[in-house]
């Protein structure tokens, strides 16, 4: 004979519950983010870009990111298809695609003529790499912020 027993929860579980800490572990997640935006620019000399965390969380939808305004940023981050700067043969770039950290550089513009412009910038794809690199992390926030709403019952 089979037989079925009911199995009694300690509470009904609440879905504002996990909401609220997926929202939490996603906040922690933006925050990493935030800080390794930073570091990006951290060894930028004559400006430092400011980064904004960008927050919407809705029980159907979801989202974080870091953004910024700054056009340097943006340029550097995206590439350009022209520079109007000349550059001397000194000149090293701070920064390289497909690496997060700018290392040391040295500036050597010679002159800046917008009716002789050069080849433009190479995307550094600063947002690319990070997601990539924290990318893991996020999942692990997540994960445990379902795992621990699952052992509260």
């Amino acid at each position: 004979m089979f037989k079925l027993t009911p199995v009694l929860v300690k509470r009904i579980p609440s879905r504002n519950d996990l909401d609220r800490r997926i929202n939490d572990a996603m906040n922690d997640w933006n925050a990493l983010n935030e800080e390794e935006f930073d570091s990006t620019a951290s060894t930028f000399q004559s400006y430092h870009p400011n980064f904004m965390r960008e927050t919407s969380f809705s029980p159907s939808h979801k989202e974080v990111g870091v953004g910024t305004d700054d056009k340097i940023y943006e340029y550097l981050n995206d590439g350009t298809s022209v520079r109007y700067a000349t550059m001397g043969p000194r000149f090293r770039a701070k920064t390289a695609p497909k690496r997060i950290k700018a290392g040391p550089g040295q500036s050597d513009v010679l002159y800046v003529n917008k009716n002789r412009p050069r080849p433009g910038i190479k995307a550094r794809n600063f947002d690319k790499q990070i997601k990539k690199k924290l990318e893991p992390e996020y999942f692990k926030l997540v994960s445990r912020a379902v795992l621990s709403f699952v052992e509260d019952f």
